[in-house]
């Protein structure tokens, strides 16, 4: 994932200019053909000069709700092996709940997901709309409920904050690229490109 160029600045005034980024080497212990999926990974983050690697467990059930598609998951269970600084700090978990495949009107699914992330204080909600167009593409829009922290200006572009927009390509033997561009209102935009093997 790359943050882009971060700008330390005062009236206009450039201070500093930096890049932030994390990368995510990921390999699946258990595959998801009995509904239940588990990987472990290496995350190499850096922001500025400061550098941090850790280890990654996650694991994710899923089961059905009537007729929707429904998961529970453990995220970023983890070691740090360094820290960005000295005040040394636990992998941040999060556990996530959702429910996709519910559909609406010529194929387009509706997901909901709700996150509890070990530091931030209340949970998360996140809507998302998606549609597959092909056998190869597949594209998605969704907001959640961070874009409230995000608000600056009192107008409309509040209610943008917080939106990502991404698409997925496919291969012929179900190989996966993912794209995806997410809003951060007055910090600016991510992206982050995730390629499954």
């Amino acid at each position: 994932m790359n943050f882009g160029l971060i700008e330390d600045s005062i009236d206009n005034n450039i201070i500093n200019s930096f890049q932030s980024y994390e990368y995510l080497i990921a390999y699946d212990i258990i595959k998801s053909n009995n509904n239940l999926s588990s990987s472990i990974g290496f995350i190499h983050s850096q922001i500025e000069n400061y550098k941090s690697d850790a280890f990654v467990f996650n694991i994710k059930k899923k089961f059905k709700i009537k007729s929707f598609n429904a998961y529970i998951g453990l995220e970023n269970v983890g070691l740090v092996l360094n820290h960005y600084t000295s005040n040394n700090q636990n992998n941040p978990y999060k556990i996530q709940f959702g429910l996709d495949n519910i559909y609406l009107y010529n194929n387009f699914n509706f997901g909901y997901d709700l996150v509890y992330n070990q530091f931030v204080s209340t949970p998360i909600h996140i809507v998302s709309l998606s549609k597959k167009f092909s056998n190869y593409l597949k594209f998605r829009i969704g907001n959640s409920s961070n874009y409230k922290k995000l608000n600056a200006y009192n107008n409309y572009k509040d209610y943008i904050y917080g939106l990502s927009i991404g698409v997925t390509i496919y291969t012929d033997n179900n190989k996966a690229i993912d794209i995806g561009f997410l809003n951060l209102g007055p910090a600016g935009y991510v992206y982050g490109i995730t390629m499954n093997f």
